[in-house]
């Protein structure tokens, strides 16, 4: 999967390459690429929360909306988990929100296989990349469907208690996903490859 993304006015492209478990980190402008194992960074957010006692919560609204000439379903989900332990405390990773999603569109095949695949082999960094919120386990929104694509979505992020100077404290993320184009056309093989005359680094996050 190649992630072209804009944020303020950086442009970010990231290739992950579910074959080699890597994960590449394009820079064009220094002719760049950082590349770094997903198995290593996925066990960091593995690390980071509990799965095993994962709470997950889905429910139709009965709503339905019309996102880039294609018809979705609205969805409420709530996610939590414990985090590990830090000095002997923990808090609850608690992810919500509200999710269009479309269960029968061509390119959401593709779309799903791609999050199934990441998580069968444990790199659920590149999973996570396809969820409705940016914590380590938004990818656990995605059951065994075979085609689950989400078309927009507003959540909310939070890791609920914890030791924030010695009381109880709050750390939110809102994010909020919108799909403006579905392209079916296939893309050129060199698209997910780094150019030969670029240098290879190790990246350190």
């Amino acid at each position: 999967m190649r992630v072209d993304a804009l944020m303020g006015k950086k442009s970010y492209v990231t290739i992950y390459d579910l074959e080699t478990g890597k994960r590449f980190r394009l820079d064009p402008k220094r002719k760049e690429a950082l590349v770094m194992d997903l198995a290593a960074l996925s066990e960091e957010l593995r690390g980071s929360v509990i799965p095993s006692k994962l709470a997950r919560q889905i429910h139709e609204t009965g709503n339905k909306k019309e996102i880039v000439g294609t018809t979705c379903e609205e969805y409420t989900f709530d996610l939590q988990a414990p985090t590990a332990r830090v000095r002997g405390m923990s808090a609850i990773q608690h992810d919500q929100g509200t999710v269009c999603l479309s269960q029968n569109i061509p390119e959401g095949v593709e779309f799903t296989n791609f999050i199934h695949e990441a998580k069968k082999r444990g790199y659920s960094d590149a999973a996570a990349v396809c969820s409705p919120t940016v914590s380590s386990i938004g990818s656990y929104f995605y059951g065994q469907e075979p085609n689950v694509m989400v078309l927009s979505s507003k959540a909310e992020s939070a890791a609920e208690g914890g030791p924030v100077l010695g009381l109880h404290g709050m750390t939110a993320v809102e994010s909020i996903i919108q799909v403006t184009k579905i392209d079916s056309d296939s893309i050129p093989d060199e698209e997910f490859q780094i150019p030969a005359d670029w240098k290879v680094k190790k990246d350190s996050r």
